[in-house]
């Protein structure tokens, strides 16, 4: 999966990569990165949609945390990498 790029399922539907390779493509393009963050952490989808609204608001710090971290980013199901254009 991860040698390929996509999954075996449905392949072509999802493109999988780490975030320094996000970086070098970007960078070839001419653009410089701002921020690169997770979004999402796939190994918190089904304990998240299980709570209740109390109990997302006592994790929520934590999950905010995570997303607010460069250093997380590899662990994200999806990420975001903000450029600028020099």
């Amino acid at each position: 999966m991860f040698n390929k790029g996509t999954g075996a399922q449905r392949p072509g539907l999802y493109f999988l990569t780490m975030p320094e390779e996000m970086e070098e493509a970007a960078s070839r393009h001419g653009l410089r990165k701002v921020k690169n963050l997770g979004t999402n952490f796939m190994f918190l989808f089904q304990r998240v949609n299980a709570m209740t609204d109390e109990e997302f608001e006592v994790r929520r710090p934590l999950y905010d945390f995570l997303t607010s971290y460069e250093s997380c980013t590899g662990m994200t199901g999806h990420a975001l990498l903000i450029c600028k254009k020099d």
